[in-house]
């Protein structure tokens, strides 16, 4: 009777008996699951299409617009106008800004827009085709605008555009009226 009594009580387990009953039951889990033979992991190289590749990105910095005189300059149709350089610096990782880079030139006097493609031909561009300053040379008439607001994009020659800069410039005293006209096109 001694014995029968023994077996129904419940016998207590160590943390070291348990612990290695845990690990003999999770080892007979994993074992069906381990393959017979290990294999070296597969390692598969090669070069991802420029459009895949991660790069530092293309773009402008810098915009300043610059007066260079008041009322020394004519826009056809509209008249005289002061002329100003807005110049900005770029950065192009992929090296395509060449003569068949373009800014999108938008100003914005008194609520009207504007938008300019300008050619590389019409500006000038020091540095290289990876980083450089780019200078616009332009003439504007305010008229009774208090101000001009003008945006700019690059675009490269592969047709990547930058970031956007967009910078406000109050009309000097004495400047003449609306209307803004590349240098280059007189």
């Amino acid at each position: 009777m001694n014995g029968s009594k023994q077996s129904n009580q419940e016998q207590c387990l160590s943390r070291r008996e348990a612990l290695k009953t845990l690990v003999a039951v999770s080892g007979v889990i994993a074992l069906p699951n381990v393959p017979d033979k290990w294999q070296p992991p597969v390692v598969h190289t090669g070069i991802l299409p420029p459009f895949a590749q991660t790069s530092a990105a293309f773009t402008i910095s810098g915009l300043v617009r610059t007066l260079q005189d008041l009322n020394d300059c004519s826009i056809p149709v509209f008249g005289d106008g002061s002329s100003f350089t807005v110049s900005f610096d770029y950065n192009d990782p992929t090296g395509n800004v060449t003569s068949a880079a373009e800014i999108l030139y938008t100003s914005d006097i008194a609520g009207i827009l504007n938008t300019i493609p300008l050619a590389a031909s019409f500006v000038s561009i020091t540095g290289n085709a990876s980083h450089g300053t780019i200078v616009i040379s332009l003439c504007t008439r305010f008229g009774t605008a208090s101000a001009i607001t003008e945006s700019l994009i690059l675009k490269n020659a592969v047709g990547l555009e930058s970031n956007q800069l967009t910078l406000t410039t109050t009309r000097p005293i004495g400047a003449q009226h609306q209307g803004v006209s590349s240098q280059n096109n007189r």
